[in-house]
């Protein structure tokens, strides 16, 4: 009789354990770029991440019932994770040919615009007379970050000179200051939140209209077992975009409603 109930105990467990598998909340990781790109993606001291992107994939993916673990990478590193399905999804990523080969790439999951425009000091605003044509800045030396693509028109045009000497954005800034170029070009927003966070806020502006958007995703690996998510994410995630609660997002971070 204590062996029946033994055997009929453990097959219930069993049951129960299947059961619990069946109905759990499935589980996604989410490799990034390790560098830091505030507001939209922060790494702290302590290894942890934040910033808008981490906040708009974390509240979709509430909303969907998804366990969400970040992981950041070099980002070569975090590519051939998702080349491989070796994680779930890689967030700021701009769509290409070449990556829509190994990843999903929606609409709906689109997480921000990079869009990136020409900036200079404020007292020096009158010396351009840039109207939208790259050619008008010919004269000018433009400061750029090193290694950088700002898209064919930029790299076709001819300047004075180019400065690429600074490898950060806030490099990029302080030798503007110190007025070793003329222009520079950068990320809009991000230079933008440096700049105020530099206590420089109204003594850089950017000259009007910026260049080309370019968005940015929450991208899905095509070869993870969970690929399928991608549209229920996207759909969720245009949704979420409706909400008081992404207003509030952006409102946080001194963001304008780009999306």
């Amino acid at each position: 009789m204590k062996s029946r109930l033994i055997a009929t105990a453990c097959v219930f467990l069993l049951c129960f354990a299947a059961s619990s598998t069946g109905n759990a909340h499935p589980e996604i990781l989410v490799v990034k770029g390790d560098g830091d790109y505030a507001p939209y993606e922060i790494i702290h001291p302590d290894h942890n991440v934040s910033g808008l992107h981490m906040d708009m994939v974390t509240a979709v993916a509430d909303r969907l019932g998804i366990h969400i673990t970040f992981l950041p990478l070099p980002w070569k590193r975090a590519l051939d994770m998702i080349q491989k399905g070796e994680a779930d999804a890689i967030t700021y990523m701009s769509k290409t040919p070449e990556r829509s080969q190994f990843a999903i790439f929606f609409e709906g999951n689109i997480l921000s615009q990079v869009q990136n425009g020409f900036f200079t000091l404020k007292s020096r605003v009158h010396e351009f007379q840039y109207t939208g044509d790259i050619n008008t800045l010919k004269t000018h030396t433009i400061g750029m970050l090193a290694g950088y693509n700002y898209g064919p028109e930029f790299s076709r045009a001819t300047f004075r000179a180019r400065d690429a000497g600074a490898v950060t954005e806030k490099q990029l800034i302080r030798k503007l200051l110190n007025q070793r170029f003329d222009v520079g070009i950068g990320f809009v927003t991000r230079i933008q939140y440096l700049s105020k966070e530099m206590g420089l806020e109204g003594r850089i502006v950017f000259l009007r209209p910026f260049l080309q958007s370019i968005p940015q995703y929450i991208a899905f690996s095509r070869h993870s077992p969970n690929a399928s998510l991608a549209a229920s994410f996207a759909e969720e995630m245009a949704l979420f975009k409706l909400s008081w609660e992404y207003k509030a997002l952006l409102n946080r971070y001194g963001l304008d409603l780009v999306n």
